[in-house]
C-alpha cells in the first residue's frame, strides 16, 4: 500500500560510538564506573579503537586495560545485554 512507502526511514543509532585512541585511558576509566551506561559506553569506545588495525598493537600493550576489560565482560556480562553482545 502507498501508506507504508510515504514513512520516512527511522535513523538508526550506530552501534559503536565515535572513539579516538588518544582517549584511551578515559575509556579504561569508564569500566571502572558503577553506572553500568558509562561501563557499557567505555567497553563500546575501546571496541571501536580495536577496528583500526593499526591500533591492535598499542591496546595489545595495555595490560592493564584488557585486565579490567576481562574482568568487566566476566562480571557484568549477565548484568547487560550490551556487554554480552
Amino acid at each position: 500500500p502507498a501508506d507504508r512507502a510515504a514513512k520516512p526511514a527511522r535513523r538508526q543509532e550506530p552501534i559503536l560510538p565515535d572513539a579516538d585512541i588518544r582517549h584511551l585511558d578515559a575509556y579504561q576509566e569508564q569500566l571502572y564506573e558503577e553506572v553500568m551506561e558509562n561501563k557499557v559506553s567505555g567497553a563500546k569506545r575501546i571496541l571501536r579503537v580495536c577496528t583500526d588495525p593499526q591500533h591492535l598493537e598499542i591496546i595489545a600493550d595495555q595490560e592493564s586495560l584488557l585486565g579490567v576489560l576481562s574482568r568487566e565482560l566476566k562480571e557484568n556480562s549477565k548484568k547487560s545485554v550490551e556487554l554480552s553482545v
